[in-house]
């Protein structure tokens, strides 16, 4: 629904996580995308505070914000000319795709189980979402990448990054690196997560681990 707005409002998207920045210092800063509609993967920084916002991580907030200018003899040094007052909060709502933020151990490659002789060798995965990262074993090399696209169900890595030890078998390796590159999507039910190419195929299936 369209927000109703005066003089000097904005509606602001406000993410469920704030990001490391460097302002004066080091800080975290809130991550924010302006308008009506919502951008994946449109987050900016956001340098300043907004008065009266009591941020809560974990949700994705849709706000209206007074934008007032500050006239320059009333302006601090090396501080923001214009002064963000929160008018209301539109929405408050659980980031779900905040589920993928955790440690995963592969079970199944291509719906079926996979066995292994040696447990050692069993691909796992960790998903950072502050850091829009993937990293972990492949059951050979160690690997890292970006994410690219993330969304309740969407779900997009970028290039991969690896070692490059050799080892005996790289069946599972390189099955398990190809079959990265083709995820489009994701299901979480439980602790089990299901990665899936463009046709909601399941390519890889993990369990959550501790």
């Amino acid at each position: 629904m369209t927000a109703d707005l005066n003089e000097n409002e904005v509606v602001y998207w406000v993410n469920s996580m704030k990001k490391e920045c460097v302002g004066v210092g080091p800080m975290q800063c809130l991550q924010i995308q302006k308008g009506e509609d919502l951008e994946p993967g449109g987050w900016s920084l956001f340098y300043d505070n907004i008065a009266g916002f009591e941020y809560e991580s974990g949700y994705i907030y849709r706000l209206i914000v007074r934008e007032d200018e500050i006239p320059p003899e009333q302006r601090p040094a090396d501080t923001s000319s214009i002064r963000y007052t929160l008018v209301s909060v539109l929405d408050k709502e659980p980031d779900t795709k905040l589920r993928l933020n955790d440690l995963w151990v592969l079970e199944r490659v291509g719906g079926e189980t996979l066995v292994l002789e040696n447990e050692r060798m069993r691909p796992r995965m960790e998903l950072n979402l502050r850091d829009m990262a993937v990293m972990g074993f492949d059951g050979c090399n160690n690997y890292r990448g970006a994410i690219q696209r993330v969304d309740a169900s969407e779900l997009v890595f970028g290039p991969l990054a690896s070692t490059r030890k050799a080892c005996i078998d790289m069946r599972i390796p390189a099955q398990f690196g190809a079959n990265l590159d083709l995820v489009r999507s994701y299901t979480i039910k439980g602790t089990q997560l299901s990665l899936n190419d463009g046709e909601g195929r399941e390519l890889l299936g993990f369990q959550k681990t501790d």
